[in-house]
């Protein structure tokens, strides 16, 4: 149970962070560090609907990453990669590009909001890593370009063999059931640290990074 546990604790001098079963000291300027950079990522003006929540018998239940993807691809009129995996020869195995890809080149990974740091940073990481090799393999071009070719006769001209420009494209983090009002202030400690990690790589690499919060609404009817 003690392993389960997470939570933090403002001290005059440092945050206290209990995660994993280890208590961890952080000193506040490189807390400071972290929210300086927090405080640099934008909020995305893409307008992601809400995801639903409703009660079934006992149990609260709210929607799935999966329809809730099938349901923003429709309404944002984007393209829908999510569980379509590109082989890459430089992880060991295929990956994502993204989770929803815009007719305006936003690349945008969804992830839900709940627990403690590892599935967000999960999330951050694997933004990191598809934009990496987006630009640095041609190899993963051509097999992106493939699976996009599926999707959509014309799809695939997003993403050129040669020639790519990262300063075209925009990484998107989606989390769910989070509001964009107070997004940045609920991400736990060290997620906060991994999306800093994030910005800062893919900002030296060229790409525009935001983030996005798609709030909980109760399902009309229930």
């Amino acid at each position: 149970l003690y392993d389960c546990l997470y939570f933090e604790l403002d001290s005059i001098n440092s945050k206290k962070v209990i995660f994993g079963g280890n208590w961890y000291d952080i000193d506040k300027s490189f807390m400071s560090g972290i929210d300086a950079t927090l405080a640099l990522i934008e909020l995305s003006d893409i307008p992601f609907p809400s995801i639903e929540v409703w009660d079934e018998g006992e149990k609260k239940k709210i929607e799935a990453e999966g329809d809730y993807n099938e349901r923003v691809a429709v309404s944002l009129d984007c393209y829908l990669l999510d569980k379509k995996l590109v082989k890459c020869s430089k992880t060991t195995s295929p990956i994502e590009l993204c989770d929803l890809l815009t007719k305006d080149k936003k690349l945008i990974h969804v992830k839900h909001r709940k627990g403690g740091s590892a599935g967000l940073s999960h999330l951050f990481a694997q933004g990191s890593v598809s934009a990496e090799v987006m630009l640095g393999d041609r190899a993963f071009r051509k097999e992106a370009r493939k699976v996009l070719r599926r999707i959509s006769h014309s799809s695939h001209e997003l993403i050129p063999i040669d020639g790519l420009k990262s300063s075209d494209y925009e990484v998107v983090f989606l989390i769910l059931g989070d509001a964009n009002s107070s997004l940045k202030e609920n991400l736990p400690f060290f997620s906060k640290v991994n999306l800093t990690l994030a910005f800062e790589n893919l900002s030296q690499r060229g790409y525009e990074v935001k983030i996005a919060g798609a709030e909980k609404v109760v399902r009309d009817g229930t």
